[in-house]
């Protein structure tokens, strides 16, 4: 997932929850992508407060997997993520120890894969810049489209 700053408050009873943990008021979406850096799912719109996996909880990719995954099918994410047949997330480090060296490596593993993710939402945010300010008062219904068509034109513009 990734945070999108909103450049004010949004006009809502709700704009509490538009405040995140990093950029102050913002929108979180969660991005999909393959190893080519191409935008394969996103949920976008989610308040700045909200968890990463929490959004993918009531995404369709985790309430309806069998949609998206055959059997041998899986996604790779952060230790922000709870394991499920669809999702392998990194090992957390348990507080005050050390993780087990095989975890250890796994993680290492696991990062290098994951590193593309992260240049996928950086291409994405280099191609539509608004993405990194978003100006529009939040009271306005249209920025989630505009969000959603920028990860499909991401996708295409490869």
């Amino acid at each position: 997932g990734t945070l999108n700053p909103l450049s004010s408050k949004p006009q809502r009873q709700d704009s509490a929850d538009y405040y995140g943990r990093k950029h102050g008021y913002s929108l979180s979406t969660l991005i999909v992508c393959d190893d080519r850096r191409l935008i394969r799912y996103f949920l976008a719109g989610w308040p700045g407060s909200c968890h990463d996996n929490r959004i993918y909880r009531n995404s369709s990719l985790a309430t309806s997997p069998g949609n998206f995954f055959t059997d041998v099918e899986y996604l790779l994410g952060d230790s922000a993520f709870e394991a499920s047949d669809t999702m392998i997330p990194a090992y957390k480090k348990p507080q005050g120890c050390n993780l087990p060296r095989e975890h250890e490596n796994f993680n290492a593993s696991l990062s290098s894969a994951r590193v593309i993710s992260e240049h996928t939402i950086g291409i994405w945010k280099a191609r539509f810049p608004w993405l990194r300010n978003i100006r529009m008062r939040l009271s306005e219904v249209n920025w989630g489209r505009l969000v959603d068509r920028s990860c499909m034109m991401s996708s295409k513009l490869k």
